[in-house]
């Protein structure tokens, strides 16, 4: 969706808008880009009406709820706006806990997105992916970095031949020839999209690699290239943005990998949890504690 869509939307239904729904469209055409911050209660008080009538007027326009209408700002806003613009866009509006709260529902926003974007059978195939690969490279650069290197070692946790890709240097380039058809790629990546992450993308599907792209929807660069593509809608609090639901769907592609890999994904479990016993590597381990 873009800025013009809505604008047209707003324009087609206005003759049978009523004063209230009118205001909240008058607000939205003016302030596009600060509304896809905001919250449904902070659109109506900068509307001048009711929370009841915010919460109507998407159907008026033609979408299912204000999360949809949100959604179609949002998908473009994330695309075009730089750091800064978005750090403009979410100025200071009340103290810590009105920052707090906006972050708490964009997180849950974006979860209950997750659950309903993806299915049972789009999971199991990724699963299955991951878990007969020879070997997984997971990229991830820029902010997007931590989620990478999070899926590479939650992953090496329940099976072998994990690696990670972190930085868009000379060496991503090393690493990609070393990989062939049988190994897979899993590549993160959301709006603005890095250039290295999707010219890197490019570059193992001309090599026959399998790939499982997590992103943010169907016009991410990296939807086209993937065997599997999995999309995170990314709610643009900040300038850098939450990795909240990213981390959840890594959480649940581990949990099916090991699943599906079964007595193996244990015996390496086991086989890391007393090594780590061994070596004294949390302090808080009971078991450590008993024995000195």
């Amino acid at each position: 969706m873009s800025q013009q869509d809505l604008l047209a939307r707003i324009a087609a239904a206005q003759p049978t808008l009523s004063r209230k729904a009118s205001a909240v469209a008058r607000y939205l055409a003016e302030h596009y880009v600060e509304a896809g911050y905001l919250t449904t209660r902070e659109i109506a008080r900068a509307s001048g009406v009711g929370l009841t009538t915010v919460v109507r007027f998407p159907a008026m326009l033609g979408y299912a709820d204000m999360e949809a209408l949100k959604a179609a700002i949002q998908d473009r806003v994330g695309v075009d706006l730089t750091a800064v613009e978005r750090m403009q866009a979410m100025s200071a509006k009340g103290g810590p806990k009105s920052v707090l709260a906006r972050m708490i529902d964009s997180d849950v926003t974006a979860l209950r997105s997750l659950g309903r974007t993806i299915d049972e059978a789009q999971l199991e195939r990724c699963a299955r992916l991951l878990a007969e690969a020879s070997s997984i490279t997971v990229l991830g650069l820029r902010w997007l970095r931590p989620i990478a290197e999070y899926a590479a070692y939650a992953l090496a946790k329940v099976r072998p031949g994990v690696g990670a890709i972190l930085h868009g240097d000379s060496t991503l380039g090393d690493r990609l020839e070393e990989l062939g058809r049988n190994d897979l790629l899993v590549a993160v990546a959301v709006a603005r999209y890095p250039r290295d992450t999707v010219e890197a993308a490019q570059r193992a599907r001309a090599r026959g690699m399998r790939i499982i792209a997590l992103t943010d929807g169907p016009l991410s660069p990296l939807a086209p290239l993937a065997d599997e593509a999995l999309f995170v809608r990314q709610e643009p609090f900040d300038f850098i943005g939450s990795l909240g639901a990213m981390g959840a769907l890594v959480n649940v592609l581990v949990t099916l990998t090991a699943q599906r890999l079964g007595p193996s994904a244990t015996q390496r479990l086991d086989m890391l949890e007393r090594a780590s016993a061994a070596g004294g590597t949390y302090a808080g381990d009971a078991r450590q504690v008993r024995k000195r």
